[in-house]
């Protein structure tokens, strides 16, 4: 998932740890702010 050139399209941040949010390539205050844009849109 760290190589994923389409991080949006193809939705890797939603992978979470069970001990927390977990790693990201583009790091974790981005994938804690797609995932938050993701609850407010749903």
């Amino acid at each position: 998932m760290a190589s994923n050139p389409f991080a949006i399209l193809v939705p890797c941040h939603r992978v979470v740890s069970r001990d927390g949010l977990g790693g990201f390539a583009w790091g974790k205050e981005l994938k804690g702010r797609l995932l938050a844009l993701e609850r407010i849109q749903t």
